[in-house]
């Protein structure tokens, strides 16, 4: 098959359209994919604008190859054009994470030699590299968790994990602020986290509760208050506060703080199933169950590009993240596609707290 040979005039109308796909192979690194959401009405070239909405739709590599030739062979009416073709190997790059460097050299190949060091010229230039974190102190975090866990036993943990402001109070008011490292306010954060962590994990409390009182609790769960179900459901998973130990109780007030809202409540199902049983019983993965996952990481790490995760990433990720077995073990099963729905869902949730912050902020 014969090599189509594009006139010089054709060259060098594509070289906005070789800045464009740079860009945006820029943008995607920095940002993400589904940054390019914010772009898609400002983009005048229909044909771009329409493999930039697939990669945000997730669509897989060969079905954007296949419907782009497909739009292109229409509206070309039979001719092959050099736009399209910088367009389709632009977007299939951009979607396998590669470098624009590498784009660069792709796009080079269709253009000529001779047009490399202009191209090389369009690549954007890269932020500044900012230097790798220190590690978090884990002895420091343990050691601060554990003195607040004694001195607030009663503290609701998961409502600090949100409230840097309240548990930096509370760290200060205990005297561990010497503990803390010297970091900027987003690195902090992380380490707040942690010590959220830590005490959940490690220290909660398992002590009586003085205010604790069963009827009410009964009472305000009936009403559909899911931190009423909690507190029952955990009394009754220790057999605190004066209630049995019952796995079976425990279950039911868990299963019914899920059913209304309180997504972590899963977790503490799970768990009781998974001790109970050993062979836990697998929960469909449903685009709920995807979803519910997604929140789960992201809370885990909430900082995060999932959509270029590897899929080996991604495991690990849920390992660490000490996810319910009846959640994810039939995950690796249907390991492409479940991992890649997963990883959209998570994408898309990371996308709205943003969103939410901003309105927020």
């Amino acid at each position: 098959m014969n090599k189509v040979k594009f006139t010089n005039a054709e060259k060098e109308s594509c070289m906005p359209v070789i800045q464009k796909m740079l860009e945006y192979s820029a943008l995607s690194r920095r940002s993400g994919i589904l940054s390019f959401e914010d772009e898609l009405e400002n983009e005048s070239n229909f044909f771009i604008r329409e493999a930039l909405q697939m990669a945000i739709d997730a669509v897989c590599p060969e079905i954007i190859e296949k419907r782009l030739k497909e739009s292109s062979q229409i509206r070309a009416k039979g001719k092959q054009f050099l736009g399209p073709s910088i367009v389709i190997q632009g977007i299939l790059s951009i979607v396998d994470g590669e470098h624009p460097r590498v784009i660069a050299s792709k796009l080079t190949g269709l253009m000529g030699d001779e047009y490399a060091a202009r191209i090389e010229a369009l690549i954007p230039a890269e932020p500044e590299e900012a230097a790798a974190p220190e590690p978090i102190n884990t002895d420091a975090t343990r050691l601060i968790a554990k003195a607040l866990s004694e001195k607030y036993p009663d503290t609701h943990v998961g409502a600090l994990s949100s409230d840097h402001e309240k548990l930096l109070g509370m760290i200060k008011d205990a005297g561990l602020t010497n503990l803390l490292p010297d970091v900027s306010a987003k690195r902090m954060g992380d380490v707040l986290i942690d010590i959220c962590l830590t005490w959940t994990l490690d220290f909660l409390p398992k002590n009586e509760a003085p205010d604790f009182d069963a009827d009410t609790l009964r009472e305000a769960a009936e009403s559909g208050d899911t931190d009423a179900m909690m507190k029952l459901a955990k009394a009754y998973e220790y057999g605190m506060n004066g209630l049995p130990q019952s796995s079976e109780q425990a279950r039911y007030f868990f299963q019914q703080a899920f059913e209304h809202g309180k997504e972590d409540a899963v977790v503490f199902v799970n768990q009781l199933d998974e001790e109970e049983r050993g062979d836990p019983e697998l929960l469909p993965l449903t685009w709920d169950n995807k979803r519910l996952i997604a929140r789960l990481l992201h809370k885990h790490m909430p900082r995060t590009d999932a959509i270029h995760l590897s899929d080996e990433h991604v495991l690990e990720i849920m390992k660490d993240a000490g996810l319910p077995k009846t959640l994810t073990d039939n995950i690796p099963e249907n390991s492409e596609l479940a991992l890649f729905g997963v990883k959209y869902a998570w994408a898309k949730h990371a996308q709205y707290e943003v969103g939410e912050g901003r309105k927020n902020g």
